[in-house]
């Protein structure tokens, strides 16, 4: 397997090695590894019983790294690039999609906007105008 091979062994912590976009942490770059099969099937039909019959003969599964814009390989963020350029997805995937890989130097931004918006909704407080926050400034809302 591919992500064996590249070193790949563990996850995140609480985040999925393989999974959906609404599933991973905030990143900054995410390898990306396709999955191509090729199956072989057979049909069988006899005249003396009317019936046909089919199965896998044979099935193979290979993985590869994605290609991406500009021959791009192995980089989640330029293969759904070339998804978005392709309108292969939606505005809204897009957007869903950079909030999560965020790009080079972006975690710190994405970050602290859903540590303010965590804030404005379970707070009411403004924290866009403070340069960091304190966990102990707020209470806990679910306990």
């Amino acid at each position: 397997m591919l992500m064996k091979n590249e070193g790949h062994k563990k996850n995140l912590p609480a985040a999925p090695m393989c999974g959906c976009i609404e599933q991973m942490p905030i990143v900054s770059r995410a390898d990306c590894t396709e999955a191509y099969t090729t199956a072989r099937f057979v049909f069988q039909y006899r005249s003396t019983i009317p019936e046909l019959k089919a199965f896998v003969s044979k099935h193979l599964i290979q993985y590869r790294e994605c290609k991406g814009l500009n021959a791009t390989t192995n980089d989640l963020k330029s293969f759904y690039d070339k998804l978005w350029l392709e309108k292969k997805v939606d505005l809204y995937q897009k957007e869903v999609f950079d909030t999560t890989i965020v790009g080079e130097g972006g975690c710190g931004n994405v970050t602290k906007a859903h540590l303010s918006e965590f804030v404005e909704e379970n707070y009411g407080g403004d924290v866009g105008k403070q340069d960091h926050l304190n966990a102990t400034d707020y209470p806990n809302p679910h306990k």
